[in-house]
């Protein structure tokens, strides 16, 4: 079980999501914020909204990425990671 959980949170820790959720907060925290406009798009698929500039942080390179998708796909892909290491944790201390 041990193990298990181990291997649960390398899977979050390396994640794509959450190395640019942490990397993104590093960011915007301890150097200066990432730019973010408002943006329209026009074309065979037309798209508005917020989007964030590309940055880079630690030799990662993060490309522009619209702010829904940063909240929609990132931030729920990194919580959900984090309740399955959770659920684990609370079967090894058996406190399911």
């Amino acid at each position: 079980m041990g193990l298990s959980i181990t291997m649960k949170l390398d899977e979050l820790l390396e994640s794509q999501e959450y190395c640019y959720l942490k990397d993104f907060i590093n960011v915007t925290k301890h150097r200066s914020l990432v730019p973010a406009r408002y943006t329209v798009t026009f074309g065979a698929e037309a798209l508005h909204g917020l989007q964030i500039s590309r940055f880079s942080y630690d030799g990662r390179y993060y490309e522009t990425k619209w702010s829904d998708d940063f909240i929609n796909k990132n931030v729920i892909s990194v919580q959900q990671k984090i309740i399955e290491a959770g659920i684990l944790v609370n079967e090894y201390l058996g406190l399911k």
